[in-house]
């Protein structure tokens, strides 16, 4: 799976996103009681799609958002228990993972929007 070079804009680099970390006030992950206090604040992702902030109407939403710290990325954990990338991830991740199937529609919708190469 690679990303489409111009369509990075669509969500934060891993520098910007290392350039804006720092303790923030708390964002509360979606569909869980889990609160976040490490990240970037509000404003530094308005232009972006962002896990935390700016999340894009992707079909995992229903999903609750995981926060894996051993790797640096948010996950979405599907019914059965299995944690797929969250869409608004940062691209430049390593998105492998023990997939189950139920993210496959997310990456047909990351590719029908231009965010994933076919």
């Amino acid at each position: 799976m690679s990303v489409k070079t111009a369509e990075r804009k669509n969500v934060m680099s891993a520098k910007q996103t290392k350039d804006t970390l720092k303790d923030i006030d708390g964002v509360k992950l979606e569909n869980s009681e889990v609160t976040l206090h490490v990240g970037h604040e509000k404003g530094a992702c308005k232009e972006y799609w962002c896990t935390l902030h700016n999340r894009s109407p992707h079909p995992m939403r229903y999903m609750q958002q995981f926060w894996r710290s051993d790797r640096q990325i948010m996950e979405r954990v599907c019914s059965h228990g299995v944690g797929h990338p969250d869409p608004d991830e940062l691209i430049e991740k390593d998105w492998t993972h023990g997939c189950d199937g139920c993210c496959d529609v997310a990456m047909e919708y990351l590719r029908m929007n231009k965010r994933l190469d076919a």
